[in-house]
């Protein structure tokens, strides 16, 4: 969602455009993941973006971070 509305700001890089592109959000019984568009592609930036951005939100909470592998 804020990559389709344009709510994100890239640093002007071609593999992390790139992996962007490829992401799509999909919804589930635990809540919102990044996933890939497609098995071939890699959204590995984005996941380390979401992942940084997710503890600077949190700004140390006590809350643990989980990560899910997809």
């Amino acid at each position: 969602m804020i990559i389709q509305h344009g709510n994100i700001q890239l640093y002007p890089d071609d593999q992390l455009r790139s992996d962007a592109a490829h992401c799509v959000a999909v919804e589930s019984a635990r809540g919102w993941k990044i996933s890939k568009e497609k098995a071939a592609n890699k959204i590995d930036g984005i996941v380390a973006l979401a992942m940084a951005s997710l503890v600077a939100v949190r700004g140390g909470s006590e809350m643990p971070l989980v990560l899910m592998a997809v």
